[in-house]
């Protein structure tokens, strides 16, 4: 798939992290089948906690290889800056035509697509993806 500028569509998502669980599967062959679709897609993860697990597994049996943030994770910290700014400098590295991110479902309401880092990058569109349900 191409953008109208004739580069292939960017596709980047970010999921703070792969536990198990319907998000991190959603986000792990969503990545996968982009890619399949002539996409260039990429997953930034943050990372679990010592007593989740991980769909890391499932991941490279799809043939993804998320890019992990190790100072992203579920908690707010003090790490929350440093995170941040390496999530930024990623997706202005990558440069995606658009960004998704799967925010925890207590913040999907208060989420809003304007928040995302890539919106000072390339990025033409950035929008919030939800559960179908």
């Amino acid at each position: 798939m191409t953008a109208p500028h004739g580069d292939r569509v960017r596709v980047a998502q970010v999921i703070a992290r792969l536990n198990i669980g319907g998000s991190a599967i959603q986000a792990i062959t969503l990545t996968q089948r982009l890619g399949s679709l002539g996409y260039e897609a990429l997953l930034i993860r943050g990372s679990e906690e010592p007593y989740e697990g991980s769909l890391d597994d499932l991941a490279e049996e799809l043939g993804v290889r998320p890019l992990r943030i190790a100072r992203m994770r579920r908690e707010v910290g003090v790490r929350d800056l440093a995170a941040f700014v390496r999530l930024v400098r990623e997706l202005r590295r990558f440069g995606p035509t658009s960004c998704t991110r799967t925010p925890p479902r207590r913040a999907r309401s208060a989420a809003s697509p304007r928040s995302c880092p890539a919106a000072g990058a390339r990025a033409s569109r950035c929008t919030r993806s939800t559960a179908i349900r």
